[in-house]
């Protein structure tokens, strides 16, 4: 690639925004090649490219966290609070605060959408979610069965997703 190029397609999929693009990309296999169809000047060009891991892949925070520390244990989540560090690893969040998911369970205690790793939360049930005990406190008055409605950013975009504890 080359400045000035623009990618227009990827495996033949239609990027219309950056967002497109970033969305596909990160659905994609470590390692895997992708075909690039890229504008050059009047020219479209095929270019084949391998999926690599980037410096500021959300799974980074894996490390930043102590299991005896960052659980949610009614999310089956490892978190790390939002902080100068990690604004500066995830520029352009929305908030100062909140809670970055760094590794989630295999078998979640609860039904419904699922959380993600990556996923900033910074409301459960409307409370903020400035601090894991703020979370977990939310999440222990309630009972199996209950929603729960959890503010999420992910990819950019603030959405809730919801789920019923189990």
């Amino acid at each position: 690639m080359k400045i000035n190029d623009i990618i227009v397609a990827v495996n033949g999929n239609e990027i219309k925004s950056a967002r497109d693009l970033q969305s596909f990309i990160y659905s994609q296999a470590l390692d895997s090649q992708v075909t690039l169809t890229v504008r050059r000047g009047e020219q479209n060009l095929s270019l084949t490219m391998k999926v690599i891991e980037r410096a500021d892949d959300p799974q980074r925070f894996a490390d930043m966290v102590d299991p005896e520390k960052n659980i949610i244990p009614q999310l089956g989540v490892l978190v790390v609070p939002v902080d100068e560090k990690v604004q500066a690893m995830l520029p352009g969040l929305r908030h100062t605060y909140g809670l970055v998911i760094a590794a989630e369970s295999s078998d979640a205690p609860y039904s419904g959408e699922s959380l993600r790793v990556g996923d900033v939360i910074y409301q459960v049930n409307q409370v903020p979610a400035v601090t894991i005990r703020a979370v977990t406190a939310t999440l222990a008055a309630l009972k199996s069965g209950d929603p729960v409605a959890i503010q999420v950013e992910r990819g950019g975009s603030l959405m809730y997703v919801t789920l019923e504890l189990e």
